[in-house]
Formats: C-alpha cells, sequence, structure tokens
C-alpha cells in the first residue's frame, strides 16, 4: 500500500470549481483506499492568490472528509509561480507517490487506483498521466511531443486556415496516432492537470525547474 500526498496550486480559482475538485479527489482516494492501493494520503492546497481572498480558500477546505486524509493550506507567500509553489512543499513529503492536481480537473472514482496500478505493473515508469475529457466528453490530446519551431508557431500565432492545412504536422505533435485506450510508455511531454510521479524520483529531480 502506497502513501500518498498530493499538492493542489490555486489562484484566484473559483470556490465552486475548487470544491468540485476535491470533492472528486476524495472519492478517487477512498476508491483506491478501498482496492487496497493506498493507506495513508495528505492534501496540500498552496494558495498563490491575494490576501483579500485567502478565506473564501480556507472555507471551501471545511469541507474535506477528515476520514479520507489530511488536508492543509499555505498561503502568505504571493504569487510565486506554478512551479515554485509546488516545490514549497517538496522537503516535507513523506509519501511513496505524489500528486500534482490541477484545481479545475475532476477526477473519475477510479483514475487514482487505475494510476496507482500502472506505477505497480510499470517499475521502470516514473510518472503517469491518464486520459483527459473535456466536458462534452471529448479526448483532449494534453500529451506531446517536442515541438519543432514551426508547431509552436502554427499554434501561437498562424491564422486557422494555415493551422488547418497543417493539421496533420499539428495532430503528430499531439500524438494523435499514438494515444488511445492503451498503457503508452515513453510520452515526451506530459500534460501538468495530473501528474502522478514517485516521490523519490520528484525530490531527486529537485521539483520543478
Amino acid at each position: 500500500m502506497s502513501r500518498l500526498s498530493v499538492a493542489l496550486v490555486t489562484y484566484r480559482t473559483e470556490a465552486s470549481m475548487l470544491a468540485r475538485t476535491l470533492d472528486s479527489l476524495a472519492r478517487a482516494v477512498q476508491e483506491a483506499r478501498a482496492a487496497g492501493l493506498m493507506d495513508e494520503c495528505h492534501v496540500s492546497v498552496i494558495d498563490n492568490g491575494p490576501e483579500g481572498e485567502r478565506a473564501r480558500t480556507a472555507d471551501v477546505l471545511r469541507a474535506w472528509p477528515p476520514e479520507t486524509g489530511a488536508i492543509e493550506l499555505l498561503q502568505g507567500h504571493g504569487n510565486v509561480g506554478y512551479g515554485r509553489a509546488n516545490n514549497l512543499v517538496l522537503e516535507r513529503l513523506r509519501s511513496d507517490v505524489h500528486l500534482i492536481l490541477n484545481p479545475d480537473v475532476e477526477i473519475a472514482a477510479h483514475a487514482l487506483a487505475a494510476a496507482l496500478r500502472a506505477l505497480i505493473e510499470h517499475p521502470e515508469v516514473g510518472l503517469v498521466a491518464p486520459a483527459v475529457f473535456d466536458e462534452r466528453g471529448e479526448r483532449q490530446y494534453l500529451c506531446k511531443r517536442f515541438p519543432s519551431a514551426w508547431v509552436l508557431f502554427l499554434r501561437g500565432f498562424a491564422p486557422r486556415a494555415l493551422r488547418e492545412r497543417f493539421r496533420r504536422t499539428l495532430a503528430e505533435y499531439e500524438m494523435r496516432d499514438a494515444i488511445g485506450e492503451r498503457f503508452l510508455a515513453g510520452v515526451p511531454l506530459a500534460s501538468g492537470c495530473f501528474m502522478l510521479v514517485r516521490t523519490e524520483l520528484f525530490r531527486r529531480l529537485g521539483g520543478f525547474d
């Protein structure tokens, strides 16, 4: 059984959105625990928002079910950025696996258990990212190959007609030829919205650069 830590970085996050994320996380933790895949859970919400919004974030955390695990709120450091905010908890982690989670993600109840099983079944893998779907149920291609300068230009500046002309190039960048309903190893770039990483590896890397 694994000890799980979770980090959510917020910045002016809507209270209702954060509440839905935490509610879905609690359900996913409970299912993973029922499956015998984890026991302890510790959640850190790192609030990068201004002082006037701190009370609202604290109110949301009061609804967290205490039987699910411990939860803490880190505030007062200002808007230090996403990577540095995540690193604030790095040296304090006492877990086997660490989940880096965006505050606008709703986790399927089985997703955390599936991610933990993937790490068990693939000891050579250090980090896993899930399939992601939007509110309409359409797959989001968030894992990527390394982009060329041309791809970055197409995504950032090109008009729609030019992007349509080079849609196959963009599809290759988004790994649309490879992503599907199966485990895929060796993904060059994983989305930061949900990254489950082995804690010791994350610590050895020094967290985010």
